[in-house]
């Protein structure tokens, strides 16, 4: 679809994720070529404890 942008990965760890962005690929846009090593810098300390679907869905 003309304007939108997603990344799905998977890591070795079993992590995974997905990157949904509603943006056309222009000057002075995101750089989406450099999102892979971005998103390998992340990393999760801690899981919500609680069930949080009530408060999304």
């Amino acid at each position: 679809m003309s304007g939108t942008f997603t990344y799905l990965a998977r890591l070795r760890n079993g992590f995974g994720y997905a990157l949904l962005f509603n943006q056309r690929k222009e000057s002075g846009a995101l750089d989406f070529d450099g999102i892979d090593a971005d998103m390998n810098k992340v990393t999760v300390s801690s899981w919500p404890t609680t069930d949080l679907t009530s408060q999304y869905f």
